[in-house]
């Protein structure tokens, strides 16, 4: 009996988009906001990026030096909102996006956000949580069992997985299930630790990656 839905709190993959409407027959629209701020943006019915709501005004920034990025550039989305209670002046949100180059088809001549791009820093947002790969230094930096290790962030059936690959140290046998206690203890997650071959990371890796498709 569902016909429509507006979802936010998490990106939208168009796979699980496409699953929604074609299986269960519910037109679905995402809309986008922080707790701080509230709600930002929405879908028209071309679906083609967020129109900004009315009442705050939004700006895309460079990253580190806080200049307007050019349309169509990603930046910073910096929120101003003169809400009396809870008055933001150029909120950082930490959420990377561009604004529309092209006007949108639905005649609304609101300015529009291409979409979720990331996040500023290295921090990754994992089953609602963000994870930062100081985490994963406090839980193995100083294993003397480890050698390298890297989180990688994946999706199955539209719900994150987070594994941890270990690289052993010369000689030493790292123990998954140990590793994964402590990991778990830390990070406030669950997730899969995976003992690779040394070699496996290459030398530079960043200790945490993102490898959810977009798609």
């Amino acid at each position: 009996s569902m016909e429509r839905a507006l979802v936010t709190g998490a990106p939208l993959p168009a796979s699980l988009r496409k699953e929604l409407q074609d299986e269960f027959g519910v037109d679905v629209y995402q809309a986008y906001g922080t707790a701080d701020a509230g709600t930002l943006g929405y879908e028209c019915s071309e679906k083609e990026g967020w129109h900004i709501a009315p009442g705050v005004v939004v700006e895309i920034l460079s990253p580190g030096s806080g200049d307007p990025a050019a349309t169509g550039d990603p930046g910073e989305v910096v929120v101003t909102s003169p809400n009396p209670t809870y008055p933001l002046v150029r909120f950082g949100t930490g959420d990377l996006s561009a604004f529309h180059e092209l006007p949108c088809r639905c005649g609304r001549t609101s300015p529009r956000l291409l979409g979720f791009l990331g996040r500023v820093g290295e921090g990754i947002k994992v089953k609602g949580m963000f994870v930062h790969p100081r985490q994963l230094v406090a839980a193995l930096g100083s294993d003397p069992t480890v050698g390298r290790f890297q989180g990688v962030v994946t999706a199955e059936d539209h719900h994150d997985v987070l594994t941890v690959r270990v690289e052993p140290a010369s000689g030493a046998e790292p123990g998954p299930d140990v590793l994964q206690e402590r990991l778990q203890a830390i990070v406030k997650l669950r997730l899969a630790v995976e003992v690779v071959p040394p070699g496996t990371i290459g030398e530079g890796e960043a200790a945490l990656v993102d490898r959810r498709g977009r798609s």
